[in-house]
């Protein structure tokens, strides 16, 4: 299923690790902490991008279906005092 077709706790779960990956960034490049985050249809086409398909498993944890040799990285940026996501699609 798409990241879109997840509920909202799966959804939150996964924004809050990116979120959390952002946070720690930002603080590793001594950048200020006050950035506009990306807005949920910003994380809709990230995760849709990023992880492409999800299943969720018996303890309703969301999980990408893609094996992790194949996974796809990620890099922020920051344009403008905004965070941007970009997915990096690795080459097969």
């Amino acid at each position: 299923m798409k990241f879109e077709e997840l509920d909202k706790k799966c959804q939150d779960n996964l924004i809050g690790k990116i979120e959390s990956a952002i946070y720690t960034y930002l603080e590793l490049s001594h950048m200020e902490d006050d950035l506009e985050l990306p807005s949920q249809a910003e994380y809709v086409e990230f995760f849709n991008l990023y992880d492409e398909d999800y299943e969720v498993d018996e303890n309703g944890v969301a999980k990408s279906v893609v094996p992790n040799e194949l996974h796809s990285n990620y890099d922020v940026e920051i344009k403008n005092c905004k965070v941007i996501l970009k997915v990096c699609k690795k080459n097969v």
